[in-house]
């Protein structure tokens, strides 16, 4: 099984990657483009660790809005963690976070439909609750407004996630 995980050199990607990694049969395929948002360094220790101990490990340095790699090798499924982070940092560049974070979901999605990936998984974020007053939050509670374009940028992958899957019969 191949499995395509975007963000693959973050925090919680690489750590998704290293328990898919573990499994028997399974064939990870990292993307992530080293945003400097975060430690690139620590991006690049990740990425070379997972390729040490792992020969079933592959990683592409891409974009998610303009990467092949769906097409290229097909995964069975993917796993999309890639986004621009950041609530402050979105107030200050909020195209940016609709660009990478809509878009690039969309070609993840419109990817997967072309290559007839059905099975996708995607990280949301607490941000799309930051003005509920009810804690702890629940998935099935009412967002009716955002604090912030991060915020609102992953509530609009939620509503994409529902309507690709509704659309196409994914899960």
């Amino acid at each position: 099984m191949k499995v395509l995980v975007t963000g693959a050199a973050g925090f919680i990607g690489s750590h998704v990657c290293e328990a898919l990694l573990q499994r028997q049969g399974v064939f990870v395929i990292g993307l992530d483009n080293f945003d400097p948002y975060y430690d690139v360094k620590i991006k690049r220790n990740n990425i070379s660790m997972l390729k040490e101990k792992y020969p079933n490990f592959e990683f592409y340095k891409q974009d998610i809005r303009n990467t092949t790699v769906i097409e290229d090798w097909k995964p069975d499924k993917v796993c999309h963690l890639a986004s621009m982070a950041g609530v402050r940092n979105s107030i200050k560049n909020p195209e940016l976070y609709f660009d990478v974070n809509v878009k690039g979901f969309i070609r993840i999605l419109e990817d997967c439909e072309t290559y007839n990936v059905k099975q996708i998984v995607y990280a949301s974020s607490s941000s799309v609750y930051g003005l509920n007053k009810k804690v702890p939050f629940k998935e099935t509670d009412r967002i009716n407004k955002c604090n912030s374009p991060y915020a609102c940028s992953k509530m609009t992958m939620e509503l994409l996630a529902n309507t690709y899957s509704q659309l196409y019969d994914s899960n």
